[in-house]
């Protein structure tokens, strides 16, 4: 919500905010998408680190 808010405002999703709404839907998967990948090597380090196989 805070993305589609800093993206298009306070105007009601429409066709005419329909490019700030897909912005804020690609910018908000690409943000979770990084925190996904760090979050798949910090599980892959902490089981390295205590030798569970």
């Amino acid at each position: 919500m805070m993305l589609i808010a800093l993206y298009i405002g306070k105007q009601t999703i429409n066709p005419a905010t329909y490019p700030g709404l897909i912005s804020a839907m690609r910018s908000g998967f690409v943000v979770f998408s990084i925190l996904s990948v760090f979050g798949i090597f910090a599980s892959l380090a902490r089981h390295e680190k205590f030798g569970v196989k």
